[in-house]
């Protein structure tokens, strides 16, 4: 379940998400929890006025890498994927620490897409080198972007 607070933050979403985007969001992180494993989650959602990233907090372990580079809607690498719309993988991380002690091994930051425009972002971390692979890309992109998968 993700926080209650998260409700009011949902309220930017793009319309481009259902009707009732709270439930949407909590559906794909929910699926998310059950298919693949993370240590760590960030979700991110696009307002498409200004182009920019905004973090919904999901839980309080959120994360983005690379966020000292800047790009034009936000920093990291949730918003090179925003801007590209393409996925990132990096199987076997081995640099970098998480909280100063964690170091980030695998990471995954997947587009969600909707009507062909990215409206949101979702980072997965673990500590494990290679929990993350093609195999569970292709699945995570299957859960956030069903309609465009079918394509």
């Amino acid at each position: 379940m993700i926080k209650e607070n998260v409700k009011e933050d949902l309220y930017y979403l793009p319309i481009a998400f259902k009707e009732d985007s709270y439930t949407e969001i909590q559906e794909l992180i929910e699926q998310v929890k059950k298919e693949i494993e993370y240590n760590w989650i960030s979700f991110y959602s696009i307002d498409l006025i200004t182009g920019t990233l905004n973090e919904i907090e999901l839980e309080k372990s959120g994360f983005n890498l690379i966020d000292n580079i800047q790009f034009e809607n936000g920093s990291g690498l949730a918003a090179w994927v925003a801007e590209q719309q393409r996925p990132i993988l990096l199987s076997s991380v081995h640099r970098g620490q998480r909280f100063r002690s964690n170091p980030v091994k695998s990471f995954v930051c997947c587009p969600i897409v909707r009507n062909g425009m990215t409206v949101g972002i979702l980072n997965l971390g673990h500590v494990r080198n290679n929990t993350y692979n093609t195999q569970v890309l292709r699945r995570l992109l299957q859960i956030l972007n069903p309609h465009e998968m079918e394509e």
